[in-house]
């Protein structure tokens, strides 16, 4: 196919259909002022995979937004059975709408017409356009009719996305980059991971601060853990938790493996395995030490992967590095050197291959063997 221009960056990862439709969502992650005519506009933007035309855009400069800052950092959500797209913002809005879509396999044809569609903004007592900024960064979680998300003020929802309405929310105290990651162990119990970034939480003559993972009852928003850590944030480049963390299975099944950006160090970083039931660290991995790299700072998140036999091993990328180690131990098995450039993607896994992109503008393929 012919390259798809979208005409600004997209920060947020672009999300595809699950049922196969070839639609593909993306949105800026800064209202981009500086660019002008329709391709500066900060919204969310719906194209055809099949011809790349353009399907439906929305989000620009909502009047609704309680924020003048226009961005799409999340990834958005598509559910099938009901044709419906959830989509947050970080201009202070949830998004949902119907597609009513009308697609044809045989020629390609490719129609939405969007419905129905309905905005929930909040507020609260930090919030405002100064400090504790409205809006989400993060990707939501949706299980059954509970939709989970965090924002820059440090609140973490738990929302009926059938009501719209706050079924529970916890103050997790600082800026929320990392999704949250759903559980239900044996017993049907759930729970939900979450952790922050240093932003409002920074000494003002050091930078530096503590941020936590936590561990939180989903049902209720009760903490049943928390793991702290002390990070720095540097020009406004925050430190602590910026990515993702990976719930282990087989037999790490009872970690949660977590990075941590800018520990103990400004330009180095961790990645820990904490017990799940405890929140201790079972093992840690020093990147800096790996690395002739002065600066060593995981903004990608881990990605745990099995042998046939249930080996587990742990992927993660770093600042011209990726790294393959022991998922029960932590132990360091090898290293890829990809240049200088940093790796702030996630690598996504298929089979033996890994597939990560650079900020050095290279996407690369590697193997596993």
């Amino acid at each position: 196919r012919d390259a798809l221009d979208v005409g600004l960056p997209f920060k947020g990862a672009g999300a595809i259909r699950p049922d196969g439709i070839p639609m593909l969502f993306v949105g800026p992650g800064d209202s981009m002022e500086e660019m002008k005519g329709e391709a500066g506009l900060p919204d969310v933007s719906i194209y055809s995979l099949t011809d790349c035309s353009l399907l439906y855009r929305f989000g620009g400069k909502d009047p609704f937004s309680p924020r003048l800052f226009h961005g799409y950092d999340s990834s958005p959500l598509v559910d099938v059975e009901t044709d419906t797209l959830i989509y947050p913002g970080e201009n202070g809005i949830l998004y949902t709408m119907q597609l009513n879509t009308q697609y044809n396999p045989e020629d390609g044809a490719l129609s939405i017409r969007p419905s129905d569609e309905v905005k929930w903004t909040y507020s609260t007592d930090k919030t405002s356009e100064e400090a504790f900024w409205w809006g989400m960064e993060d990707s939501a979680v949706v299980a059954d009719h509970f939709l989970y998300i965090a924002d820059n003020a440090g609140n973490m929802v738990c929302m009926d996305i059938n009501t719209m309405e706050v079924v529970w929310l916890q103050d997790i105290l600082d800026d929320t980059n990392a999704s949250p990651v759903y559980e239900v162990d044996a017993a049907g119990n759930r729970f939900i991971y979450i952790a922050p970034s240093l932003h409002w939480q920074k000494d003002a003559e050091t930078n530096t601060g503590q941020v936590s993972m936590y561990k939180l009852n989903a049902v209720t928003g009760d903490i049943i853990w928390q793991k702290p850590y002390e990070v720095h944030t540097v020009n406004g480049l925050s430190g602590g938790i910026q990515a993702t963390p990976v719930l282990g299975q087989g037999p790490i099944s009872d970690l949660v493996i977590v990075p941590v950006a800018r520990t103990p160090y400004k330009n180095t970083g961790i990645l820990v395995a904490l017990d799940k039931e405890t929140g201790e660290e079972r093992w840690r991995f020093d990147m800096d030490e790996f690395s002739l790299s002065s600066s060593v700072i995981p903004w990608s998140s881990p990605v745990a992967v099995y042998a046939e036999d249930g080996t587990p091993y742990i992927i993660q990328c770093g600042r011209g590095k990726v790294y393959l180690m022991d998922g029960e131990t932590g132990t360091l098995l090898d290293t890829l050197d990809t240049g200088k450039a940093n790796i702030e993607a996630s690598p996504a896994v298929f089979g033996n291959t890994i597939v990560v992109g650079t900020r050095g503008e290279r996407i690369l393929g590697m193997t596993i063997k």
